[in-house]
């Protein structure tokens, strides 16, 4: 059996996968590909196996039906999957599944796992998406100017989780940044920056848990590369590099300078606003659940595993 999870990008919600399951299911994966373990992220669209594949096991991955682009076409459902929970009710309901195997995101197990005590450190901290990291590279400076610890959500998945455990509120456009949080009982509150952030993941995920929230927009942040790129677009200045510099360090200077002030102001806004958190006993619910299918898992398909 080999575990599959995406990792073209280094993405710390990605990165959770060989974490939690070399903890859940220790040497369990063979590396012989005609069975294939689906777990965290959205995936479904994405990992379908290839004409050597016999079996696909689904552990908590999820789908996005609102864009094929970025997560692929549906899966078809033959006898080669074998589902044994997804991330929540709209993946359920845009597969046709069951709405019982929409119990919740495999991240919620690392609840369990065995983290050393910490302090809170952080009075706030802040994480994007890791496409939004992309796009502006000032993040952490940025929120230094505000006192605001930043977290990368490219870098070591055990650092981002102790991190995130020694804060006392996280300001997130990750969705496993929220989702971590919950888990250890920080506060979150969740942001929007970018159209890349999808709606339909977040409410999946927070449907499981019974939650009803929304994401707070914020203004968008470029870099250098990206700000150049889009001033020579609409002002067709490709031939033209000298005036284009000139005009990228003119619009830094005045509308970047802008909107970088009007995000610590929006940010601070919320640091004082409305938070979320899950009800504990519904998340101590769905982690159990989740234990109970990976058990069942263990006692199918090896008995390598003592719980």
């Amino acid at each position: 059996m080999v575990l599959r999870y995406y990792d073209t990008t280094k993405n710390f919600g990605d990165l959770l996968n060989p974490l939690i399951f070399s903890h859940y299911l220790p040497e369990f994966f063979d590396g012989n590909p005609k069975t294939i373990f689906l777990g965290i992220g959205t995936i479904l669209g994405l990992l379908k196996g290839n004409k050597d594949t016999n079996r696909i096991l689904v552990f908590s991955s999820g789908y996005a039906p609102d864009d094929k682009k970025m997560y692929g076409e549906p899966p078809v459902l033959d006898e080669k999957y074998e589902f044994y929970c997804v991330r929540g009710p709209l993946t359920a309901k845009a597969l046709k599944l069951d709405p019982a195997l929409a119990i919740s995101d495999g991240a919620l197990l690392l609840k369990n796992m065995p983290f050393m005590p910490v302090e809170k450190e952080f009075e706030c901290a802040y994480m994007p998406h890791h496409v939004t990291e992309g796009i502006f590279e000032g993040w952490k400076k940025l929120m230094l100017l505000d006192g605001i610890h930043y977290i990368s959500p490219q870098g070591d998945p055990i650092s981002i989780i102790e991190q995130i455990r020694k804060s006392k509120l996280l300001i997130t456009e990750a969705m496993h940044g929220a989702i971590v949080a919950d888990v250890f009982r920080v506060p979150w509150i969740p942001i929007k920056s970018s159209a890349h952030i999808n709606q339909f993941k977040w409410d999946d995920w927070a449907m499981s848990l019974g939650l009803e929230f929304s994401l707070h927009p914020l203004k968008s942040l470029f870099g250098d590369r990206i700000i150049r790129k889009m001033l020579a677009e609409k002002f067709k200045l490709t031939k033209y590099q000298p005036v284009n510099y000139v005009a990228s360090e003119v619009y830094k200077a005045t509308r970047q300078k802008k909107r970088k002030k009007a995000v610590l102001k929006e940010l601070r806004t919320l640091r004082t606003g409305k938070y979320y958190l899950s009800d504990e006993k519904v998340l101590d619910k769905k982690i159990a659940q989740l234990t109970e299918k990976l058990k069942m898992i263990n006692e199918i398909y090896s008995d390598r595993l003592a719980y």
